[in-house]
């Protein structure tokens, strides 16, 4: 894949993000917006949790599923209190 396209493939996909996620502010209220917010906030205990029990390394899936939606609620949330 050549750099050229490889840049407009990334800026593609970039646009497409940024208007979805302008749908969902647009659409959501903030009381849904709320949810991730909040998930953001107590999800990294859940990560710490998990990491300091040990469990991290029995069921890797586990950690990697937490963080996921620990950044996934980041992103949707973050505009919440707005």
């Amino acid at each position: 894949m050549s750099r050229d396209h490889a840049s407009t493939a990334r800026h593609a996909v970039l646009r497409s993000l940024t208007g979805l996620l302008s749908r969902y502010y647009g659409v959501t209220p903030p009381q849904v917006r709320a949810v991730p917010f909040w998930l953001t906030v107590l999800l990294p205990w859940a990560v710490l949790l998990v990491t300091v029990t040990g469990t991290a390394t029995d069921r890797p899936a586990l950690l990697a599923g937490l963080v996921s939606a620990t950044l996934l609620c980041a992103v949707l949330g973050r505009r919440y209190p707005q």
